[in-house]
């Protein structure tokens, strides 16, 4: 109970005693970015697998950023900060950050600029370590309930590469620094039962390139993913010829029906076309046109799995 004027010295002390099972972290394997304000509750940790994978397709303002396979860590975290009085006199100040440079391989590049991408955003952070143990910290989910959230940073840096030298490989590696609070004394923890967390994998994009020029409202699109630029027709065909799995809008942002999208074999590309009945289908053939597929859940619920398509901007035709 808060009483005016009055210090509680005693605290919450704990006793010291522990039994022969006891949580003992492994070497850290991962991260996971997560929205800021997300705290998964008791029921989503209970189907965890579900809840992950459903997670990395849901809206940008739902959806979770994994990272796997570190390959090492350089721990610069900082030792606790004292102040020495003029008599020698020691007096604590406060404890260090934890700062953690973690370095990869896989993904190389593409990962990097991804990472890039965003540096600057609110995303908070989960890490898993090599026993699939997931570290965040305690939150409130809102019901007055605990669950796990993510923690805050001070600092998410993704390096720029560095070159290899002919012993070393090239260098890709990525900082995270926060506050020692939110892994101590509000730590939060779960296990992945039953999967590896390797398997919740991110979104590639998607990107569309047109075939030739538009034709009255007919509109021929590869859809490439990937650094590699791998050209989808050949796995999703069938999947990706159906007028469900695109979305069309004019400059303005409104809606155009699609009548049809049919797989082309000579061109690996799908020949998309507009409704030109449609209210908000442009007037002239120089307009433009803004084509996407459907949203990444649409997409995965469809068996095209780990996409998410860029928009293209192109002419009606």
């Amino acid at each position: 109970m808060a009483e005016l004027n009055r210090l509680n010295c005693i605290g919450d002390l704990k006793n010291v005693g522990f039994s022969e099972c006891f949580l003992d972290f492994l070497d850290i394997r991962g991260a996971i970015g997560v929205p800021p304000k997300k705290v998964f509750t008791k029921a989503e940790l209970a189907d965890l697998q579900n809840t992950l994978k459903t997670a990395t397709t849901a809206a940008k303002s739902a959806r979770i950023y994994p990272i796997h396979k570190f390959a090492g860590i350089t721990d610069n975290s900082e030792d606790p900060v004292f102040f020495t009085a003029g008599y020698g006199k020691r007096r604590f100040v406060r404890k260090g950050n934890y700062i953690w440079l973690f370095q990869y391989f896989e993904g190389g590049i593409c990962l990097s600029n991804a990472l890039q991408s965003i540096s600057t955003s609110t995303l908070r952070w989960l890490f898993y370590d090599a026993n699939g143990i997931i570290i965040g910290t305690k939150k409130d989910d809102g019901t007055g309930q605990y669950g796990l959230g993510g923690i805050p940073l001070d600092n998410f840096v993704p390096y720029d590469w560095k070159a290899g030298d002919g012993s070393n490989p090239t260098q890709y590696r990525v900082l995270f620094e926060f506050e020692g609070k939110y892994v101590n004394q509000q730590l939060g923890w779960t296990k992945a039962e039953g999967f590896d967390l390797e398997d919740i994998k991110g979104l590639q994009n998607i990107n569309l390139e047109q075939v030739g020029a538009s034709a009255a409202g007919v509109i021929k699109l590869q859809a490439k993913a990937g650094c590699e630029g791998v050209n989808l027709y050949d796995t999703y065909d069938t999947e990706l010829a159906a007028a469900a799995m695109w979305v069309a809008t004019n400059a303005a942002g409104l809606p155009i029906t699609i009548t049809s999208v049919v797989a082309d074999a000579v061109n690996k590309a799908f020949t998309i076309t507009l409704d030109s009945a449609s209210p908000n289908y442009p007037a002239n053939a120089a307009d433009k046109v803004i084509i996407n597929t459907a949203a990444a859940s649409v997409l995965a619920a469809a068996d095209v799995v780990g996409y998410e398509g860029l928009p293209i901007t192109v002419n009606r035709g």
